[in-house]
């Protein structure tokens, strides 16, 4: 199927607010076209190849000036960083160091006040249960020791009842004979 608009049509076809839709549509796809043909065959010429390959290299190179430089032979090269990207990494490390030391400083040091606070809870419970038992215990011995005050009375008004009701006997059996 094709399409063909003569200027006229065009025209009324590009008028008000969609014919600018269209416009940018259809300059869009005559920029894609012409790229497609012209741009793409500039693109496979070899020396624009190697023009792009200079500007690379030329531009790694000035990158990498502005980092450090490469030291040692071709088959031990090392990339050296400049003191100021050097300097510049180290206090970043040791900021991030320090931050997270910070981190664990808290850290254990929470653990540490809990720990605390649970041995200090724990011991506080023991010792209020000692002193419930203490407390049960000297009552238990006030208990006994009342039970053994009333157990020595009551033997010893029996042992004095015995020796009076002995003696009442003894004088009555004695008077008579």
């Amino acid at each position: 199927m094709r399409l063909q608009l003569n200027t006229a049509a065009l025209e009324r076809l590009l008028e008000g607010e969609d014919g600018q839709t269209i416009k940018l549509d259809l300059q869009q796809a005559v920029i894609e076209e012409f790229g497609r043909r012209h741009i793409k065959a500039f693109a496979n010429d070899g020396e624009f190849k190697k023009h792009v390959d200079i500007a690379k290299k030329e531009a790694i190179k000035d990158i990498e000036s502005m980092f450090g430089e490469w030291k040692g032979s071709y088959n031990s090269k090392k990339f050296i960083l400049n003191s100021q990207i050097s300097d510049m990494i180290k206090l970043q490390s040791k900021t991030a160091v320090t931050y997270e030391l910070d981190k664990v400083e808290e850290y254990v040091s929470d653990i540490y006040k809990e720990t605390a606070k649970s041995i200090k809870q724990e011991h506080e419970q023991r010792i209020l249960k000692i002193e419930e038992d203490l407390e049960k215990y000297a009552k238990d011995l006030e208990d006994r020791v009342e039970i053994v005050k009333a157990q020595l009375l009551t033997d010893q008004v029996d042992t004095i009842l015995r020796n009076h009701v002995k003696s009442i006997l003894a004088e009555t059996f004695s008077v008579g004979k």
